[in-house]
């Protein structure tokens, strides 16, 4: 049985737990997945330079870029492109969504000390 009101409200209530989230994917009760917007002092940085794994314990799944489209009618559309796996020397861009895996917590430090 599908209930959509139960589940849009499961993952709305896993975004407001993991601030600043876009979307959020909880696996366990360590881990999980999150979409989070770049922050601005990681612009034109490496993924090399960011040392997240090093600083925080988490790793970037893939970074999404947002595209704009036009769907069949013609309408202009959104559509975040996935890059693949970054690379060390992966520079960072503006308005870049990072794919986050690792435990909650580290991933709320890495939120908290480099969003407003």
């Amino acid at each position: 049985i599908i209930h959509p009101e139960a589940e849009f409200a499961d993952q709305l209530a896993k975004r407001l737990i993991v601030n600043g989230a876009l979307r959020a994917l909880v696996l366990d009760n360590k881990f999980e997945i999150i979409e989070a917007n770049l922050p601005a002092n990681l612009q034109g940085k490496t993924v090399a330079d960011a040392r997240l794994r090093e600083k925080y314990g988490i790793s970037i799944v893939t970074i999404l870029k947002k595209q704009e489209r036009r769907n069949i009618l013609g309408a202009k559309v959104e559509h975040n492109e996935v890059t693949g796996v970054p690379r060390p020397e992966t520079v960072f861009q503006p308005n870049d969504i990072l794919v986050l895996f690792g435990k909650a917590q580290d991933i709320q430090s890495f939120l908290k000390e480099n969003t407003l």
